[in-house]
């Protein structure tokens, strides 16, 4: 098959995925944002189909912008082509869905931090020296994977008082909220880092290797760690340690085309809510946690800050903030609560394009691509030596807190900083052949 050809397939699935988006937003989505089974804001759903036209055209600007980043096998790769799923489409669909004064000024400068990092990414690159030799590596496999399981029993037995195994979805904002509330900080960096990268990864990694004993402890930890934190993305991120696990060879080898299949699969699976089906779980719990939530709080944070004082680092940054005066009292996920959701909402965090406009408005949109550039280099350069699986469970984890997470907070530093250490127990050539 010709190039062209593909990249017309690509072209009309990325459209494909971006009409099925289109139409569950306007007819699944409730008008309201609920908590607690209670209306508290509207998200101001509208259609304009000249809009729409307009949207579609820039979808595939920007398809076509993001998948000219060849480097193959690489984390760079993977996480901006998981992105652009995730968080590229839907901004650039939101002109077309949701009304609001400032849609247009929203929209343009969305579209112009996604260029930027795209453009970033595909032509800056660092080059880091090996740091850690293999002996080390070898050294620390069996005290690292050890160390895992303690980590995570001492995070379970911490917790046991008020602990019960539960997999329902019904309760999760209440036992997060409690969790959150009665949690040392600390304990939830470690429980971030544990769901989102450590035991998927682990698990991914242990079913290429098919070590079954493995298999069983991290699948059931990670059952465990949702149980008592309640976080959704540990469900999925379950579901897709499983598939990379199995297919990371055939998903690597052919990246690009494998992120098509997924997206319309995603779109496939977005008709059974269109027809009354599995809307609980398909839509609110997946497609509008993944893909509307982060685009919508990430214009909220616009609209507050476009009228308000920057951050400018003096707050919500890790140690550089201890030496300014900051400029709230609270933080600035804090300030959106209170704002939008009359405090009723705990941490409504947004990343990316919200973090970088809060922090230094239109000036952010340059230095936050860079930022998040030197990041995935830092990253890449210790996961290069892993096996596929772990590079692509690391990579879908990175996009889906890039896009919900502020890269500069005390959370995201210290969990980043776990990730590279754990990267050690993933150095394919130094593990044998049975994991």
């Amino acid at each position: 098959m010709s190039k062209i050809k593909t990249k017309l397939i690509y072209i009309l699935a990325i459209l494909f995925f971006s009409a099925i988006y289109i139409l569950t937003v306007n007819y699944v989505l409730p008008d309201d944002y609920y908590v607690y089974y209670t209306p508290i804001i509207s998200y101001n759903k509208t259609f304009s189909f000249l809009k729409m036209i307009i949207c579609l055209i820039m979808v595939v600007v920007l398809f076509l912008l993001t998948f000219s980043i060849k480097t193959k096998n690489n984390l760079i790769n993977y996480v901006m082509k998981m992105m652009f799923i995730l968080y590229g489409l839907p901004m650039t669909l939101s002109l077309c869905l949701f009304d609001n004064s400032d849609s247009w000024s929203f929209w343009i400068l969305g579209i112009l931090y996604w260029f930027v990092l795209c453009l970033m990414c595909k032509y800056i690159k660092f080059d880091f020296k090996t740091i850690m030799s293999r002996g080390i590596s070898k050294i620390m496999e069996r005290f690292l994977l050890t160390l895992s399981v303690f980590a995570v029993t001492m995070l379970i037995v911490s917790q046991l008082k008020g602990f019960h195994f539960s997999l329902s979805l019904d309760d999760v904002y209440e036992v997060r909220q409690d969790f959150k509330a009665s949690t040392n900080i600390w304990i939830v960096f470690i429980k971030s880092a544990f769901g989102s990268y450590i035991c998927p990864c682990i698990l991914a990694f242990s079913i290429k290797k098919k070590n079954k004993a493995k298999i069983i402890v991290f699948f059931v930890l990670q059952l465990v760690l949702f149980s008592f934190a309640k976080d959704k993305m540990f469900l999925i991120n379950l579901i897709i340690a499983i598939t990379f696990g199995l297919l990371s060879g055939r998903i690597s080898k052919a990246f690009d085309s494998y992120v098509i299949k997924a997206a319309v699969a995603l779109g496939v699976l977005n008709i059974f809510p269109l027809l009354g089906l599995f809307q609980n779980f398909i839509y609110m719990i997946f497609t509008r946690r993944l893909f509307v939530i982060p685009t919508w709080l990430n214009y909220l944070y616009y609209n507050y800050f476009s009228s308000m004082p920057k951050l400018l680092w003096r707050q919500d940054v890790f140690f550089i903030d201890k030496l300014f005066t900051p400029v709230y009292d609270v933080s600035a996920s804090v300030l959106i609560s209170k704002q939008y959701f009359g405090g009723s909402v705990s941490n409504p965090n947004a990343g990316m394009f919200a973090e970088a406009y809060s922090q230094f408005g239109i000036a952010g949109l340059l230095i936050y691509p860079l930022l998040i550039v030197i990041l995935l280099n830092i990253l890449n350069h210790f996961f290069k030596q892993t096996g596929k699986e772990v590079q692509l469970m690391t990579a879908f984890s990175l996009s889906v807190s890039l896009t919900n997470d502020t890269i500069t907070s005390t959370s995201f530093v210290v969990v980043t900083v776990i990730i590279i250490i754990y990267s050690l127990l993933f150095r394919e050539k130094e593990w044998p052949a049975n994991g």
